[in-house]
């Protein structure tokens, strides 16, 4: 644009320049040529002048006031239109800020909340799992102790009918009717005990404790001795030979009377019911330095290899039957299996159908077995 308005300029000047030239000559007191080329040099300055000056007057005004006044007006507009968005967003970003503090404050507390409940949910689950664990060991102690007031009941059945079937002197009805007491001794320390453990159970439902006495160093063959002789008279009625052939060097081991003779009384009460008339129940004892083992072996019926796997189960009816008629609760070999386990040992059961079982366990005595070998070696 500027290039454009310079020649026009130039072309304008021009013909003035000609024109004057012209008129200069007319003049008779010009006709020196240097007068003349001096005031044609005057002429021409102050026409540029003149052009220059009013060029930058026309062109000042209109672009500072008109275009200048315009934009102004404009920036001060967008500005303080900006600075109304800026003051907006700025009290948005305050309130948004102080909104996120609050979410913030609630989601701690939340997570706060969802981990005291995740706490509560497993301690209730872990009451739970402790009422269900007391709840069936409470079933199982009621299943014991019915079953083991059965077997002292059984014994006193089994006198009385050596009362009533066989003409004894009185050294036998003497001995018949200690046999008699001791049963019902039996009878009435298993009431105890029952109502003690439930007692304890009561004040203390957390505790591991089981169903077990104080246990001490117990003499093996003395509860062999005990039981056979409980279990004679049952064995009499039916003409079955009971004999105790474990050793009297048997050691002692830490379990209690009461279980131990519980554990035995069922081996060889159930030897006596699945056997025939005029066979052989024997009780067996072995020993090494680590381990008792006692064994009930009997000629009766046997078992088929299919019940052998569930000789042991709770609540097990197996397809033998007892000779005599008598029930089984299923109940006597699952006891077995649990008073031994508790007391680090194990069962086991050797079969053949129509021939005879031997059922046995082995169980940790208490140590003190190396004069007991010696004097077993030296026999």
């Amino acid at each position: 644009m500027k290039k454009l308005t310079h020649i026009l300029l130039f072309v304008l000047i021009l013909p003035m320049l000609s024109f004057a030239q012209d008129s200069v000559k007319t003049l008779p007191f010009l006709e020196d040529p240097t007068i003349s080329l001096i005031i044609m040099n005057l002429l021409v300055a102050a026409i540029v002048v003149i052009i220059l000056l009013s060029l930058k007057v026309r062109k000042r005004p209109v672009k500072k006031v008109f275009v200048g006044d315009q934009e102004f007006t404009k920036l001060l507009k967008d500005y303080k239109s900006l600075k109304n968005e800026y003051d907006e967003l700025k009290a948005t970003y305050a309130q948004d800020k102080s909104d996120i503090e609050k979410l913030s404050y609630k989601i701690k507390s939340l997570e706060k909340a969802n981990v005291e409940l995740a706490e509560q949910k497993e301690k209730m689950l872990e009451n739970q799992n402790s009422l269900l664990d007391l709840q069936k060991q409470k079933e199982d102690l009621f299943a014991i102790a019915i079953h083991d007031i059965k077997n002292p009941i059984s014994a006193i059945k089994g006198y009385v009918q050596l009362l009533e079937d066989y003409d004894l002197n009185a050294t036998e009805q003497q001995e018949i009717v200690k046999h008699l007491v001791s049963s019902t001794d039996r009878i009435l320390d298993l009431a105890y005990e029952m109502n003690k453990v439930v007692v304890e159970r009561e004040k203390k439902e957390e505790s591991e404790a089981e169903f077990v006495e104080e246990e001490k160093s117990t003499n093996i063959y003395d509860v062999i001795k005990s039981v056979v002789s409980q279990n004679q008279a049952y064995a009499d009625t039916k003409k079955i030979m009971l004999n105790n052939n474990s050793s009297p060097k048997t050691p002692k081991a830490f379990i209690s009377f009461t279980k131990l003779e519980e554990v035995l009384f069922n081996l060889i009460n159930n030897a006596i019911k699945y056997s025939p008339e005029n066979t052989v129940v024997q009780v067996k004892s072995y020993f090494n330095r680590e381990n008792i083992t006692i064994e009930v072996v009997d000629n009766g019926v046997g078992l088929p290899k299919e019940d052998l796997k569930s000789a042991f189960t709770k609540g097990g009816i197996l397809s033998a039957k007892p000779t005599g008629g008598e029930k089984s609760t299923g109940l006597g070999l699952w006891i077995v299996k649990k008073i031994v386990e508790e007391h680090n040992g194990k069962v086991w059961v050797d079969s053949k159908l129509h021939i005879g079982s031997t059922f046995g366990f082995q169980i940790p005595h208490d140590g003190n077995v190396d004069d007991l070998i010696h004097k077993s070696d030296e026999d």
